[in-house]
């Protein structure tokens, strides 16, 4: 809140201090800043060509708490620095403060302090200070500070540049021995390109402090800006610097080297770290789905006996629905696995009048009755006991679920197989009654299904109508030919107009 206090106060300071007009920046919608293109990490383009950077985002930071819109100008920092001079933009950022540039230009306090030095290749030796490089061409950046302090110190033998990455190209291609930057720009430039180990620093020559300026005298549009960065939050200001720095940058070259093998080892650190966890991971998912598949292999044991179960059960009933004895003796051999068998469970089957007790005169601890249904009527049960009971049971029920659910199922199968055993009787029956009548009778019997046209006849089809024909087309056309005038149309109609006839 104090932030933004000061901020409008700053405004209004710089709306009293200028007449209200087009270029007054309290009606200012936007402002151009001017910066080289090529300055890592300050101002940088990505992929896509746009602006990026610390700075990029800290007058985006800017925008944001101020609502005036941020344009950029960068170019070659000469070429950059002209531009401001020329009025093509507001603000010159990342700027050393000299004393032939305070003479023209407004500075602001410092964002960043940092070390200017000369580097040279790792092949020379006895670069220690101004005095041992004056034999020697020195490359630097166009109307850098660094050209004007080498030219203040009585340095001609200068070689220019337009930007840093030219510089270092020049340095890496052994155009220049020699070249003065900024330390931290240089390391960065020097291990983008992999060429650290091919230089070396010599010990700094002067503290550069990172600044923005406006034109002198531009005093409203200085208090503006001011007061806009003022106004950027704190943690806005701490993730920017996290983001892009990590570090203080007030390092020598060699310091800065050592943070990269440091770096590099917390790197290389943190992947064994990430290796080690991931192995962890990997056994712990390993352990996970061994366990898995053994509980499932479990399972499907335990789903293979109960269809064993199921199958004996239903032989049990199949072969011996009148041998109640045998059938109560294989129903408690095969009773699914979860029983306490063989030695402590027992059954008994009672069908209508029939039963067999095969539980006898032992004890009794725990019983399961299960009803058997013929057509939906009661016609019997199914009893399961126990004479002991297991650790297990006696922890809980005496009876599992599915124990419960497969007794059920097979006092359904016994129910079954007797419902059908009595239409198979009955049918047995019915057939044994037509096959007398027919055998008595002196009659010609025949049955034919006209769908199908299969067909039956008795034996006196033989000595009545003759041999008896193996196709039906055949039966028809003999069976017609015996019929008299008078019935012929109905026989006709029996065997070719649907119905069965006899």
């Amino acid at each position: 809140m104090l932030s933004v206090v000061v901020f409008v106060a700053s405004v209004l300071m710089a709306a009293a201090q200028a007449l209200p007009g087009a270029d007054s920046p309290a009606l200012r919608r936007t402002i151009t800043v001017a910066g080289p293109a090529n300055f890592p990490p300050f101002f940088m383009q990505d992929p896509e060509g746009r602006p990026t950077g610390s700075r990029v985002e800290a007058w985006l930071a800017w925008q944001e708490a101020t609502g005036i819109e941020v344009e950029f100008l960068l170019d070659d920092w000469g070429v950059a620095l002209s531009a401001f001079e020329a009025g093509e933009a507001d603000v010159m950022d990342s700027i050393v403060a000299t004393a032939k540039r305070r003479e023209t230009m407004r500075f602001s306090e410092p964002f960043i302090t940092i070390h200017s030095s000369l580097f040279y290749s790792a092949e020379m030796l006895g670069i220690t200070d101004l005095d041992s490089a004056r034999s020697l061409v020195i490359g630097v950046m166009t109307r850098d500070a660094c050209e004007e302090f080498l030219r203040a110190a009585g340095f001609d033998a200068l070689r220019a540049y337009p930007d840093p990455a030219s510089l270092i190209e020049a340095a890496a291609a052994g155009e220049v021995r020699v070249f003065c930057m900024l330390e931290h720009q240089a390391w960065y430039l020097l291990g983008q390109r992999n060429l650290l180990d091919r230089f070396r620093a010599a010990p700094p020559l002067y503290v550069a402090q990172g600044r923005w300026a406006v034109r002198k005298g531009d005093d409203p549009l200085f208090l503006t800006v001011e007061a806009g960065f003022r106004a950027i939050p704190p943690d806005r200001w701490r993730e920017l610097d996290q983001k892009w720095y990590g570090r203080s940058l007030e390092e020598s070259g060699d310091r800065g080297r050592s943070d990269w093998l440091l770096q590099l080892a917390a790197i290389l650190l943190g992947g064994v770290a990430l290796a080690l966890l991931w192995a962890y991971a990997l056994r712990r998912k390993v352990r996970r789905e061994m366990a898995s598949r053994e509980g499932a292999e479990r399972w499907l044991a335990k789903r293979v006996r109960e269809a064993q179960t199921t199958h004996w059960a239903f032989e049990a009933v199949k072969d011996n629905v009148r041998d109640i004895a045998g059938m109560a003796s294989l129903l408690a051999r095969d009773l699914p696995e979860g029983f306490w068998f063989p030695k402590h469970a027992y059954a008994r089957v009672r069908l209508g009048d029939t039963c067999c007790d095969l539980i006898g005169t032992r004890p009794i601890v725990a019983s399961m009755t299960i009803p058997v249904l013929v057509d939906g009527r009661p016609y019997g049960e199914v009893t399961v006991v126990y004479d002991a009971l297991s650790p297990e049971q006696e922890k809980g029920d005496a009876f599992l679920a599915e124990e419960d659910r497969m007794m059920r199922l097979i006092a359904g199968r016994i129910g079954d197989q007797i419902a059908r055993q009595r239409v198979q009787d009955s049918l047995a029956l019915s057939e044994e009654r037509f096959r007398l009548v027919t055998e008595v009778t002196r009659d010609v019997y025949f049955d034919i299904d006209l769908a199908t046209g299969a067909f039956w006849v008795n034996d006196n089809y033989r000595s009545v109508i003759g041999e008896i024909p193996e196709e039906f087309d055949d039966l028809r056309a003999a069976l017609l030919a015996r019929a008299v005038p008078e019935d012929r149309e109905i026989v006709q109609a029996g065997l070719f107009g649907g119905g069965q006839g006899r």
